[in-house]
């Protein structure tokens, strides 16, 4: 079994499950499927892979390679998590043969140049979606929003140039993921989003960690701050914001750690707000 499914950083996720634990391989209980592993093949054969990190992409069992989770009675491929291979080149729509793919982490390679595909918003099973630090650029798809079961989404692209390459002009397609529990948009240029603070709202029951640094948000965010009613939120990080923002998060009572930095001076502060 390998572990594969990186955890949230902060040790205040630590409570939040989200099915990030040990791979059972399908080969203990047989070959994987077929389809399932032509389509992987055919998403390889689009990749660029420079350090041959999928280099045990061989054979009949899809299941053992690299980066592949599947069912251990099904044999379905239910995880693609490739983060840190350094890959880059396309993205194939194969993948849409990965019917049952719950768990897909894509972050830290260098997709350079491409938006997030569309047909990401087509995985009708999946909880888990990380595509951070992997240089997409484009508008954010608002198919995104069609995952109904995803309760993990970071899509987060630090970039201190302050030059937002993913960008967003609407949130409300996020305001459908009803189970959605942590939301990581660092770096993603939200400065043309209007919607941003009725959307966050509407994930009021279920978000627990939302992070909104480096966003282009510091124009309206104080004013909003006051209102949100996250009930369940647990940890909230803002960087790059104006420091009025530490006095008015405060109002936020169900918030037991902020992170804030202040321009390009780090000043990390932790505040435990007691009800």
């Amino acid at each position: 079994m390998t572990h594969l499914c990186k955890p949230p950083a902060r040790s205040v996720l630590a409570s939040l499950d989200f099915g990030c634990g040990s791979i059972t391989r399908g080969y203990l209980h047989g070959s994987c499927i077929e389809s399932e592993k032509q389509a992987l093949l055919i998403f390889k054969k689009a990749l660029i892979d420079n350090s041959n990190y999928l280099s045990s992409w061989v054979g009949d069992d899809c299941c053992a390679w690299q980066g592949i989770g599947c069912d251990n009675i099904t044999n379905h491929v239910t995880r693609l998590e490739l983060q840190y291979g350094f890959l880059s080149g396309k993205i194939h729509p194969s993948l849409l043969d990965l019917k049952y793919l719950t768990h897909l982490d894509l972050s830290s390679n260098s997709f350079d140049g491409i938006q997030i595909p569309e047909f990401f918003g087509s995985f009708k099973n999946l909880i888990y979606l990380n595509l951070n630090y992997s240089n997409f650029e484009g508008l954010v798809p608002h198919h995104l929003g069609n995952l109904s079961n995803l309760q993990y989404l970071d899509l987060s692209n630090y970039d201190y140039s302050w030059d937002l390459r993913l960008k967003m002009d609407s949130m409300s397609c996020l305001s459908k993921l009803s189970w959605l529990k942590y939301l990581d948009l660092s770096g993603v240029n939200l400065s043309s989003v209007i919607d941003w603070f009725s959307s966050v709202n509407m994930l009021s029951t279920s978000i627990s960690v939302l992070h909104l640094s480096n966003c282009h948000l510091s124009n309206n965010i104080s004013s909003h701050l006051p209102s949100m009613n996250l009930i369940s939120l647990v940890s909230l990080q803002l960087r790059f914001i104006d420091e009025t923002i530490f006095i008015v998060v405060k109002h936020i009572e169900s918030i037991s750690h902020i992170f804030q930095t202040y321009y390009t001076i780090l000043l990390l502060t932790s505040i435990t707000i007691h009800q």
